[in-house]
Formats: C-alpha cells, structure tokens, sequence
C-alpha cells in the first residue's frame, strides 16, 4: 500500500510508512457528518381563512424544490462531514444516472467528468488538452447544484492529468468538501491531495504531493490551494533520490506564497543531507511555467545572504562617502587653519598633494578588494561549471546561466 502522506509503497503488513514514519490506515474510514440543520417542524394549525391556508400551502411547495432540506440525514456540516447516519457510496452504487436525475444541470459536467477520465488513461493526450478540459469541468460545476451530498469510497476520479481514486464528499459530478484522492500519471508519477475541495478541484486547505519517478524527486506543498493549483501561502517541502548516484538531499521553503502554482518571487530555501540532516548550502528558488523549480543564487551554510552583503556594502559605500566628506571638509579647514599661517604657497600645495596621493591609495585598495571578489567568484563558477559538465550535481540549465554569466563577467 501507499502512504497518504508522502506517497512512498510499502508492504502490505507494514504498520508505519519506510520513508516518513506515518502511521499507515489500511482502511478508509468514512467521516461520519453532524446535521447542517434540523429538520423544520411542519405542525400546521387549523385557520379559517382560505388566503392564509393557500399561503401555508405555497411555502410547503417552495421548501419541498430544496433537496438537500429535506435529506438532511445526508446532509453536510459547515466543514463538510457526512452525518452519523451516512454510510459510503461505492462504487457499485454509484450513478451518474441518479445524479443527474437530482441536478439536470450536472449533465454537461458529467460528460466532460468521463471524457477527462479517458484522455488521462490515453498517453496520445496532450497536456494542454488534459487542462483545458479539467478548467471546463471546473466551470460547468460552478451551478446552483441541487444534487445530493454524499460521501464516496474510492470513486474514479482524475486531476492534474493523473487517474486514481477520491474518497470524501461528493456533490454533482465531483469532489466537494473534505476528500483525500491518491493517483497515478501512466503508472509513473504520483499525484496525491488531501484537504478541501470545491467544484472537483483543490479549493482551501490541504496538502498536495507529487512524485516523479523518473526524476527521481518528490515535493510536499501544505497550504492553501484555489482551483487544483497552489495559490497562496504554504510550506514548500522538496526531496531529491536517484538510488545511489548523488547523495540524497532535500530542501524546505519554511513560507512560500505561491500565484496559480507559480512562485511569486525569488525564496530562500535551504538544503539539507538526507542521511545526516546537516545544511549543504542556502539558495533561492523560483519556479517556471509548469510550476517546477528552479534554482537561482546559491551561498554556503557559514556564507551571508546576497541579501546581507548587499546591506553591508551600501552600508560600506555610505562610510567611504562620510570619511571622506570628512576628510575633506578637514583639509579645507586646515588651510584656514591657524598653524597654516605663514607657510608658503608651495608647502600648501604640498599637503593637497599628500592628501590626493592618500586618497588614490584608498581608492586603490577598493579596486583590488573588488577584483579580488570578481576573480573568487570565476574560479567557484568554473568549478561549478566543470561539476555540471561531469555530471556531478543535477543538471538546471537555469544554473548553467548563472554560473556563466559569472565565469565570463569582465
């Protein structure tokens, strides 16, 4: 079986996951669900006007077009839970048909629902295609539903191009509430979430995991997520195992605010040895297009931030800028000075000259401690250069760029 927390297959007998130490559930267990609202009491009175009795009349009509008033034994909490008398839907009693016959509006979803099943099981189907038809069934959901809410048990179901099965509520042709879906892409990649739904995509709370297994690398988001995409605030958890051919390695991104799965700026994330827990190096992480990440500067464990250095250098500039207005202001002062009075032209302009001569040995210096940094910088970007080159860190053609805009910076 899989771990629901980090995706990893362990045996059938295991009791606690082999890569996370989660404790395993061999069985879905289905929430039991509070009453939303108590049934109204319909004790009528005797009246003896006609006008008040058509009215009454009239009501009982208004409220008997309200399905889920009048099944609220099925019915749904505030966070979504099924109530006590619920049981599981599965999926031999499981229909569409039944559904439909609920919500009639729920018909043109459900079509996109079987064909978006049947492009994710054809490896012929595009990625585009696979999005444009989760983004319409998204759409066609968002009705005045006036189907039932159930709770189902392992219901085929298909999100980010994966096919695997959702265990939670249900309402029209989706998921809607609390649910937990693990799936796979072509019997490779892992696709798995957990947390709240709306409209049969991720919307809320909850936490998605995807795996590569070719990669090989798997990343944990935990945070808020709007129409099956990472958007806005969460935790950014990435691990990174070939078997054997690097050391494996992870990174975390303690608070990372995300924009339709896009980062929406440069983060600073930390990577850590897998095996001793110890910090390899600080870096910042964006992401491209398709929501994967992408590295960008890159500092050791014991190095400051860009960040840092780019305060202390301003904060330098502004001390070389201040010592010398300073000094300045004292070689005009000591011109006027009393102990300049009766020194010659030429002895003054021998101080000018001894101050200028000081001043282009500073300005000296600061152009050798800036050499000095362009020349360590080239040598750790040849070294990384020759390290890409022979295969010995994970190849990013994002890193490649930035390593040699620093090897071939004049």
């Amino acid at each position: 079986m899989y771990c629901m927390k980090c995706g990893a297959k362990n045996e059938d007998h295991d009791r606690f996951c082999c890569k996370c130490g989660q404790p395993l559930d061999h069985s879905v267990v289905a929430e039991k669900k509070s009453n939303l609202k108590k049934k109204r009491s319909r004790k009528w009175y005797m009246i003896s006007i006609s006008l008040v009795l058509v009215a009454t009349i009239v009501i009982v009509s208004v409220f008997d077009l309200w399905p889920w008033r009048a099944k609220v034994t099925r019915g749904t909490t505030g966070k979504g839970q099924t109530t006590a008398d619920a049981d599981a839907v599965t999926l031999e009693e499981f229909s569409l048909d039944a559904i439909i016959e609920q919500c009639p509006d729920c018909q043109a979803a459900m079509e996109t629902y079987i064909a978006l099943i049947a492009a994710c099981q054809d490896w012929m189907t595009s990625k585009e295609t696979i999005e444009a038809l989760e983004k319409k069934k998204c759409e066609q959901m968002q009705h005045f539903c006036t189907a039932q809410v159930i709770h189902v048990e392992e219901i085929p179901y298909a999100y980010k191009g994966s096919i695997g099965l959702y265990t939670g509520d249900w309402i029209g042709a989706g998921p809607a509430g609390n649910g937990t879906y693990f799936g796979a892409i072509y019997d490779t990649n892992i696709v798995s979430y957990t947390g709240e739904w709306g409209f049969g995509m991720p919307n809320g709370e909850g936490q998605l995991y995807l795996e590569n297994y070719l990669g090989p690398w798997d990343m944990t988001y935990t945070g808020q997520m709007k129409n099956g995409m990472r958007d806005g605030t969460g935790s950014w958890f990435e691990c990174y195992d070939d078997g054997g051919y690097h050391e494996p390695t992870y990174r975390i991104y303690d608070e990372a605010v995300y924009s339709q799965d896009q980062l929406t700026e440069w983060t600073d994330c930390v990577k850590y040895d897998a095996g001793t827990g110890e910090i390899i190096e600080y870096c910042k992480m964006k992401t491209d297009e398709s929501g994967l990440p992408l590295m960008g500067e890159v500092w050791g464990p014991n190095d400051m931030s860009p960040e840092m250095e780019n305060l202390l250098g301003i904060a330098g500039s502004l001390f070389l800028v201040g010592a010398m207005v300073y000094m300045t202001g004292e070689v005009v002062q000591s011109l006027t000075d009393d102990t300049y009075v009766g020194k010659t032209p030429e002895e003054q302009l021998a101080e000018l000259d001894r101050y200028r001569e000081e001043k282009k040995a500073e300005e000296q210096k600061i152009l050798e401690r800036e050499q000095e940094k362009r020349e360590a910088d080239r040598a750790w970007a040849g070294s990384m250069l020759d390290r890409l080159d022979a295969g010995e860190i994970p190849y990013y053609e994002k890193n490649r760029s930035y390593y040699e805009s620093l090897y071939y910076a004049k």
